[in-house]
């Protein structure tokens, strides 16, 4: 997680800590990377989930869990440079603070688990897209 965000959060939220995030090591991005890179070659021509956008204030992820028909488990893989880096995070941490670390204009986003069964792509456009 880049470290303007978290400083960002805990000012702004300054009787809470910003929820862990775990570092995966290359290898698992690697795996993550072969196992999901059919999804993530689809996703540039998909359509996007109708009535979604995150730039919008009533944006929650658990309404892209719901329209996409995806069960998430507890933990989501997160990156935000195409699997070079992948951080995961508590699903529920995720989905309460995801607009204090997902920024429009500037962050392409991919989410995850470990399954390997899914893909969410938050564009910087705002559009979300998912891929299963």
């Amino acid at each position: 997680m880049q470290a303007f965000k978290i400083q960002y959060f805990e000012q702004d939220n300054p009787e809470q800590k910003f929820p862990h995030i775990r570092l995966c090591s290359d290898d698992e991005g690697a795996d993550f990377r072969r196992h999901l890179d059919f999804a993530y070659r689809r996703v540039f021509s998909a359509e996007s989930l109708p009535e979604l956008n995150a730039n919008t204030d009533e944006f929650q992820l658990a309404d892209v869990w719901q329209s996409a028909g995806i069960t998430p488990e507890d933990d989501i893989l997160i990156t935000f440079d195409a699997f070079k880096c992948v951080e995961s995070m508590r699903r529920n941490d995720l989905e309460s603070i995801f607009g204090d670390i997902w920024y429009p204009v500037s962050d392409d986003l991919l989410l995850f688990d470990r399954s390997k069964t899914w893909l969410v792509y938050v564009h910087h456009d705002g559009y979300v897209y998912a891929i299963q």
